[in-house]
């Protein structure tokens, strides 16, 4: 891995994601929030080795505490979706090694909160009702050596 086949043209094109006709976007479902550009990488699968590193702005990216940190994204054609890489961010910027071309941008993706589900003490069961009837004893509660079944 490593070489492009001969004859073949690398293309790099940046786009404004926003700008782009709704029918040639690629899906953001899944709560991923892209920045401005993308670029395209073509021709789409080529792979290589080492990789490269692809540094981009987080500019326009909003922060939130119910978005993730931001991270290089790539459109993963055979799923349909967009997916993070592993990435690191300084300064405004985000950088990942790349090993392949695609579609790729900064984006984050909307945590979902992982909420402990409630806990609360095992209920105490009390039983309180009074014993009445029978034979012998008080009436109220079973003497010593009094048979339960015969209390009525």
């Amino acid at each position: 891995a490593g070489s492009v086949p001969d004859g073949t043209t690398i293309n790099v094109d940046r786009y404004n994601y926003a700008s782009l006709p709704a029918d040639s976007k690629p899906s953001t479902a899944g709560g991923v929030e892209l920045g401005d550009q993308v670029l395209d990488l073509r021709p789409e699968g080529i792979t290589f080795s080492p990789a490269v590193t692809l540094t981009m702005a987080t500019t326009s990216l909003e922060e939130a505490s119910t978005r993730s940190d931001p991270s290089l994204m790539t459109f993963n054609t055979l799923s349909g979706a967009w997916e993070s890489v592993s990435s690191q961010l300084a300064e405004g910027l985000v950088r990942a090694d790349l090993t392949h071309f695609s579609l790729w941008a900064p984006g984050t993706v909307t945590i979902t909160p992982v909420i402990p589900p409630e806990t609360s003490p095992a209920p105490e069961i009390v039983i309180n009702a009074p014993i009445t009837g029978g034979e012998g004893g008080d009436g109220g509660t079973p003497s010593d050596g009094e048979d339960l079944d015969a209390v009525g």
